[in-house]
């Protein structure tokens, strides 16, 4: 397995020197058949990371299912009393608003619903109620501004960004009419060889962004050629849903060293 890593000095294992108990990101590009990493990325952590956990909601309106369920259950309960003495103690607004619960049951026209408000002076109690749909899927990204201080490094991140780049694209079928899913990846804060307990958990994702810029500080090239600084940017999102049961503690990863 291949391990690409900037700076080319940064180290995971726990050494006496505590200085390399480095703080990075494990970029892991899995195969398709078992979800093993095929090739590994470890770069410093980035300042700022910000992910956001969210879901999806509607609403539904109860005010005339209500409305009209308890019509009917009054009109059972006082079944044989004296009906036009219920009738008389119902107040004017109570009658209204079952008129208009009964027109918007039948589909009035909204035109008359307003009418029918403006002359009575009083809305229908829509009791709206949020309904949960379903989570939204994740997305998260990463800014590294890498400045070389080495020939090592300047081929460290050529080769980073080619291996970012050729993995997020899909592979074309021998007979070039389908397209092959790009591969998984899978993105894990670490300190030394643990994984960071500070950091949020991050599933399996596709890379669906990247964008690189050169020489952000001036039209300046090292005597090889190479840029001076390289700004990359990479968008993840994750590759389904997820639920509660995904969060549990993952023993099962283990660092670069």
């Amino acid at each position: 397995m291949a391990i690409y890593r900037f700076p080319t000095d940064l180290r995971g294992g726990y050494e006496e020197d505590k200085k390399n108990n480095d703080a990075y990101i494990k970029i892991d590009i899995l195969d398709d058949v078992n979800s093993q990493a095929t090739e590994t990325i470890a770069l410093f952590a980035p300042s700022g990371f910000t992910i956001e956990d969210s879901g999806n909601y509607g609403s539904v309106n109860f005010g005339v299912a209500d409305s009209i369920s308890n019509l009917g259950r009054d009109v059972i309960t006082n079944a044989g009393k004296d009906s036009k003495g219920q009738i008389g103690n119902m107040s004017t607004a109570e009658s209204q608003l079952i008129t208009q619960a009964v027109l918007k049951a039948a589909g009035a026209d909204s035109e008359i619903m307003t009418a029918q408000t403006a002359k009575n002076k009083i809305v229908f109690n829509n009791k709206t109620t949020a309904t949960f749909e379903d989570m939204a899927i994740r997305t998260f990204s990463f800014t590294f501004k890498m400045v070389p201080e080495s020939d090592k490094d300047s081929t460290a991140i050529l080769d980073i960004e080619n291996v970012l780049r050729t993995n997020m694209y899909p592979e074309a079928s021998q007979s070039g009419y389908a397209l092959k899913y790009p591969p998984e990846f899978k993105v894990t804060f670490y300190r030394g060889k643990e994984v960071d307990k500070f950091m949020p958990k991050l599933m399996k994702c596709y890379l669906t962004s990247l964008s690189t810029q050169y020489n952000s500080n001036g039209n300046m090239f090292h005597k090889d050629g190479a840029p001076t600084d390289t700004t990359i940017t990479l968008s993840f999102q994750e590759t389904r849903q997820l639920r509660r049961g995904d969060f549990k503690p993952d023993t099962t990863s283990e660092g670069v060293s």
